[in-house]
């Protein structure tokens, strides 16, 4: 294949008890423009380079094991950051094998979610599109329950590519819950070809997950208690069959409850689903990892595979290395919900920990998304601003 495509679903891990390696992997200072949001083209914004910074101490060790066939931790040497123009909220890049295509928000009712190309030195390729918004679902008869009951903003997204098309499922803002949960496909013009409601008036429906089998789009849904129900689709966005619970599933059986704010990628024919135990400020000890077969039945039940305790919320980035057999979690370490530095955890082939250590250590920030790309990872997050930032990968 003539560029590696791997996408990285936002990851939160759980580990058990152990020392890990408190040298950075990287440390930088991406952008700190102040420039207001607005809906243009994105701009560039060279990044500026500070002193490692340690990761503070966690407790962590590999699951019981051999490593499989990993040949060890890749290492991710910062080159470049660049500043989103377009977009005030989150920053999600995946690659359509000619470019980089990140998608971003902008808040409100005249907001939504925008899409922009990059080439890989992160240099623009046109302009920003918005490619959907409140008023594009509101006036489309084909949402039924939306033309009727119309929504005011968007909230949340999440977006993969697959088979040549963009997926993005995103949700409607409200109460700071949401209600109604989409799922649109896009060409690699970044013309919107369908869209469909997953599911509506069912709250919450912010905080979902997106992963894709190579054939099935598969949509996370929050459900408070129990982990979450997956809705499937075919590559035209025709529903398959009924929702699938997974979690907590039978009353009193906690075997694989977790929270929101996960992540899955499908490996192997199997689905790895990272997720933390809380998204409660200080409340979030450990991070989880369940393996579904590819039709959402437990092969390997909840194990924790990162202990921070009261520091661990949001798990957004998760992915897989190839060339070194590895899992890559991305993740921002606080308790409370102002965000914090970005983390990087590194797992043998078996989940097993090889390292956990701060990538991004100069400011509070939010929702790392990232995806590998030949020897180079693309991660997005947000703060003050949106944000788009590559690294060099080199092998052991």
């Amino acid at each position: 294949m003539g560029r590696l495509y791997f996408r990285v679903a936002l990851l939160v891990l759980l580990g058990v008890a152990c020392g890990v390696d408190n040298e950075p992997v990287a440390t930088f200072n991406p952008t700190g423009s102040t420039e207001s949001q607005t809906n243009t083209a994105p701009t560039t914004t060279a990044a500026t380079t500070t002193a490692p910074t340690a990761a503070p101490a966690t407790t962590a060790v590999p699951i019981p094991g051999n490593t499989g066939s990993s040949t060890g931790s890749p290492t991710m040497t910062h080159e470049q950051s660049i500043t989103i123009s377009t977009g005030s909220i989150w920053s999600v890049p995946v690659h359509d094998f000619s470019h980089l295509v990140l998608s971003t928000e902008v808040i409100g009712p005249s907001g939504g979610i925008y899409l922009s190309k990059y080439d890989l030195s992160l240099n623009p390729v046109g302009t920003a599109k918005l490619v959907v918004g409140p008023d594009d679902v509101n006036n489309n008869a084909a949402l039924t329950y939306t033309y009727e009951n119309n929504i005011t903003s968007i909230a949340d997204h999440k977006h993969i590519f697959q088979g040549d098309y963009h997926y993005i499922t995103f949700s409607t803002s409200g109460n700071g819950s949401g209600g109604n949960l989409y799922l649109m496909k896009i060409d690699t013009n970044l013309v919107l070809q369908d869209i469909v409601e997953v599911t509506t008036d069912n709250a919450p429906t912010n905080d979902m997950f997106l992963v894709g089998d190579g054939g099935r789009v598969h949509v996370g849904k929050f459900q408070p208690g129990q982990g979450h129900d997956i809705y499937m689709f075919d590559a035209d966005l025709n529903s398959v069959g009924a929702d699938i619970p997974i979690g907590n599933t039978v009353a009193g059986n906690d075997a694989n409850r977790h929270a929101n704010g996960a992540a899955a990628i499908f490996h192997d024919n199997q689905f790895h689903l990272v997720a933390p135990e809380s998204l409660a400020p200080g409340q979030g000890d450990y991070f989880y990892q369940i393996i579904f077969d590819a039709n959402w039945n437990v092969v390997r039940k909840r194990t924790v595979i990162l202990t921070d305790m009261t520091m661990l919320g949001i798990v957004s980035g998760l992915s897989y290395e190839p060339n070194t057999d590895t899992f890559i979690v991305h993740y921002t370490r606080g308790d409370t919900d102002g965000g914090g530095p970005i983390y990087q955890a590194i797992y043998d082939s078996n989940w097993g920990l090889f390292e956990n250590a701060v990538l991004i250590s100069t400011d509070n920030y939010q929702r790392p998304h990232s995806v590998f790309v030949n020897d180079d990872l693309f991660l997005g997050y947000d703060s003050a601003g949106v944000y788009l930032s590559k690294f060099n990968v080199s092998y052991p």
